[in-house]
Formats: C-alpha cells, sequence, structure tokens
C-alpha cells in the first residue's frame, strides 16, 4: 500500500522514503519496501515508514555595494532552518547589509538571519551607497574642485599649494577648515599672510 492508502501523513518538514522491516533501520534510513510496493506476507508483519528531512537549495543572488558575501549554510538548508548572512561593504558603500529574499515567502528576515526557511530560497544582500561631496579650494588665484567621498581624509585630495600667489599675498599658510557651502557641500579658502579680508575669496 500507499501511505496515504494507509492513512499516514507526513510529519512536517519530513518526507516519506519508503517501509523498513524493523524500527531501528528505518531510524537508519534502511529502506525495504518502496511506497506502493507489493509485499508478500506470510503472517502477521509490522513495517515502519522512513522519513528523511527537506532540504532546501539555497543560492546567492545579488550583492550590490558589497565587497564580500557569504552565506551559512552556503548551499542547502534543512526546512525550517536558519541562514545566516556575512557581508561587508565596499569602499564606496557604507553600513549593515539589507537582506532579502525570492520568493518573498521563501522564509522570514530579520536583520543578517534568514528563518524558517520552507522553499528554496535565493538571498541578496544590498548597502547604501556613500555620499560624495565637491570640495571648493578658493584662493586668490581661482578655484579648483575635489569629488570627496564620506569618510575620506580631506588631506588626501590636496590641491597644489597656490604658490603662484605668493608674490602678492605674501607666504601661503594652508587652507581653512571645511565650511558649509552653498548646496551643502563644503569650501575650503586658502590662508595668507597678509591678506586683509580674513583670506576668504
Amino acid at each position: 500500500k500507499t501511505l496515504a492508502e494507509v492513512g499516514y501523513t507526513a510529519p512536517s518538514c519530513k518526507e516519506f522514503k519508503g517501509w523498513a522491516t524493523s524500527e531501528a533501520d528505518a531510524a537508519a534510513g534502511i529502506i525495504t519496501y518502496a511506497d506502493g510496493a507489493n509485499i508478500t506476507a506470510t503472517g502477521a508483519t509490522t513495517l515502519w515508514a522512513t522519513w528523511e528531512t527537506i532540504n532546501y537549495t539555497v543560492t546567492k543572488g545579488t550583492s550590490t555595494g558589497a565587497a564580500t558575501f557569504s552565506l551559512t549554510p552556503a548551499s542547502s538548508v534543512a526546512c525550517n532552518g536558519t541562514i545566516t548572512v556575512t557581508a561587508t561593504p565596499d569602499a564606496s558603500h557604507k553600513g549593515d547589509p539589507i537582506v532579502s529574499i525570492s520568493p518573498v515567502d521563501a522564509g522570514t528576515v530579520s536583520g543578517t538571519s534568514i528563518t524558517n526557511v520552507k522553499k528554496d530560497i535565493m538571498v541578496n544582500v544590498e548597502f547604501a551607497a556613500k555620499a560624495v561631496y565637491t570640495v571648493t579650494w578658493s584662493s586668490p588665484a581661482g578655484e579648483t574642485t575635489s569629488d570627496i567621498t564620506e569618510g575620506e581624509e580631506i588631506g588626501a585630495e590636496l590641491p597644489a599649494d597656490p604658490s603662484s600667489c605668493s608674490a602678492t599675498y605674501n607666504t601661503f599658510l594652508g587652507w581653512f577648515p571645511v565650511e558649509a557651502g552653498s548646496e551643502g557641500d563644503p569650501t575650503a579658502p586658502a590662508t595668507w599672510t597678509g591678506y586683509a579680508d580674513n583670506n576668504k575669496v
């Protein structure tokens, strides 16, 4: 008989594999008769249903802004199991990974964990992009600009000393601390000794 014909219902997250001739064989996954196979019995016979845990395929999907991205387990997870996401942002992105899954009902997402997996699942991660600011370097010689990524040290983008103005404006001392520009981008006027209006151009 088949499993349905004897009135059995598979336990949650289990798949029926066949019939065993002893309880020990059933526990070990040893199958003597397939589901629906014919059995010749010479007397009272007891058979034990053999079950196997259902496993689902795990696949990495998109990884926007990620320098590293891994899943544990990496390729297969047991029914109602948990997947842990590990990811780090690349240089132009920031923060913690935003995790999403496909299909959306394949599990429950909470931070970097996916629990209660109940279907084949694809996992995606995304990081927020860092802001990019334009720094305007102002001096009597004119202006130049640099694009500075959020978190970057401005010193790495310093323009050359505007020494061509030194004869007129004395000795170049450096650049003012960054301040907000008219559109939220910073501006950094040059500092000169002897420049009467505090050297803002």
